[in-house]
């Protein structure tokens, strides 16, 4: 059986193949529609009534809680402590550079006592360098002295 063949005849009206076809899908897409419409709905009927059964509680509590903490935060001047901070920032980087030039300083008084310290040795090193030379010195000090003594008593026998 063909659609072509197909005959409806409704009040008097007759329909043929496609036409009950394109009156079938007309009817069910209505049909389809009215039910999602209807789902639609019964969930807004449904969600009203658990909003309705919600309960505000008294918040004159809260309220009460944030007065305070804004009385306290008037009271502390929070509003004043950007201004601290910054301040402190400023000091704080102030206290970094100085410290910088402090540890510049610090190396370098440990490079002036090394030097001070290889100077010392170096000091001493010549200090018996030295020593070592008056002593010979001395000694041809004294060698000229016995000498010059020694021509003075030959030059006069008597005395």
């Amino acid at each position: 059986m063909a659609l072509d063949n197909v005959e409806l005849n409704v009040g008097g009206t007759s329909f043929k193949g496609v036409w009950i076809a394109i009156l079938l899908s007309m009817a069910s897409t209505l049909g389809g529609g009215i039910w999602a419409a209807s789902q639609f709905f019964s969930r807004i009927d449904v969600i009203e009534g658990s909003v309705n059964s919600i309960v505000v509680p008294d918040l004159t509590e809260i309220t009460d809680r944030i007065s305070l903490v804004e009385q306290r935060l008037t009271d502390q001047n929070i509003s004043g402590l950007q201004g601290k901070l910054s301040e402190l920032g400023a000091n704080l980087e102030q206290i970094m550079e100085r410290q910088r030039e402090l540890l510049d300083l610090r190396d370098r008084i440990e490079a002036a006592e090394k030097q001070a310290g290889e100077s010392a040795i170096t000091v001493k090193n010549q200090a018996g360098v030295v020593e070592k030379y008056d002593d010979e010195v001395k000694k041809l000090t004294r060698e000229i002295n016995d000498l010059w003594n020694a021509m003075d008593a030959l030059s006069n026998p008597l005395q």
